[in-house]
């Protein structure tokens, strides 16, 4: 796309509006942008959203300078300087972006990507993909966000200056380029070498689409995230592949609920490890207590179109216990979801 602005800051506000919008692209808080502007780094607040940038301040100025040389020195639990008074919350990625020496940087849990870097053949599969790629990418292995992966990052860079995408195991990717156009090619390209046709939906009956679980319970009302009960081939990924990439895990938990049986009783569910305020009733549907977040519906989309994209018997990357333990006791993330949607 082509954006007319009279200011990079305009041009980065009025894209990262445009993409927030896409669900394939972003999913709720997720994802961020900046721009370097002289000795400031703009970057997308923390909890914020995309789709939001042109009606809210969601863009927070860093001193960039600073931040550099924190980067320069390996100190990467710096915690960046936020300049004048704003008070938002710097995003955690914001070393990331440091991190990456173009003016304009863009950070996505793109699905097509994301649908890609959660395989435990990835580097394979990118070798393939992207052997016609024009522009230069490296591939790093999962790294809790925040300065661990700013540090992989970093050092990655430093070891090919020349390298302009990022791709993350069991997160997503990394852009940085001149210009808000430049950066848009470079995904447009990627997202289309990467892409996988999603498998088809099955049909659910109308007996089965009126069903209710009772006891509080409301049918979460999404075609897509539907299949994930409805659909066994997906519903039987559910326990084993649940914990796949970071946000996934901060909004929606650590493991499923499951009923197996559409007759058992929930008291009997209450009494496991598992979180109740989704489940995933085999063959019924997917149902929660109140009404979800708009935070919480983006990630079981995305989570959705993540598993839709998988071929029968793809063996995928879940985080180990001990990063899912990391991620939820963990208070910038903590900070994060209690200011979302």
């Amino acid at each position: 796309m082509k954006m007319n602005h009279k200011t990079l800051g305009e041009a980065v506000q009025a894209y990262s509006a445009w993409i927030g919008s896409d669900p394939l692209l972003v999913q709720g808080a997720g994802g961020n942008a900046s721009w370097k502007e002289k000795n400031v780094l703009w970057v997308k607040a923390s909890g914020t959203w995309l789709k939001d940038a042109l009606d809210q301040e969601i863009f927070v100025p860093v001193d960039l300078a600073d931040l550099q040389s924190s980067i320069r020195e390996n100190d990467f639990s710096h915690i960046p300087k936020v300049v004048g008074e704003s008070t938002l919350r710097p995003s955690i990625e914001t070393l990331l972006h440091g991190c990456m020496p173009q003016k304009v940087v863009l950070h996505l849990h793109a699905i097509e990507v994301l649908s890609m870097m959660v395989r435990s053949n990835y580097v394979s599969i990118l070798s393939e993909r992207l052997a016609d790629y024009g522009y230069r990418w490296a591939a790093v292995g999962y790294q809790k966000p925040g300065a661990d992966l700013a540090k992989e990052v970093a050092l990655t860079i430093k070891d090919d200056p020349s390298l302009e995408i990022i791709l993350m195991a069991n997160h997503g990717v990394v852009i940085g380029g001149r210009s808000v156009d430049d950066v848009d090619q470079k995904l447009r390209a990627l997202c289309a070498a990467l892409a996988t046709d999603p498998i088809g939906r099955i049909s659910c009956k109308q007996e089965i689409a009126s069903a209710s679980l009772g006891g509080g319970y409301f049918r979460v009302n999404d075609e897509g995230i539907e299949q994930l009960a409805i659909d066994a081939r997906l519903f039987d990924r559910l326990e084993q592949d649940w914990a796949l990439y970071p946000d996934h895990v901060v909004f929606l938990g650590a493991r499923p609920c499951l009923m197996h049986d559409k007759h058992a009783e929930i008291f009997d569910i209450s009494k496991s490890e598992n979180s109740l305020e989704i489940i995933f009733c085999k063959n019924l549907g997917v149902f929660s207590r109140g009404k979800l977040s708009a935070a919480k519906l983006a990630q079981l989309r995305c989570y959705y179109d993540v598993l839709a994209r998988q071929k029968l018997g793809q063996e995928l990357a879940v985080l180990s216990h001990q990063a899912v333990a990391s991620l939820l006791d963990w208070d910038a993330e903590a900070y994060r979801q209690s200011i979302s949607k």
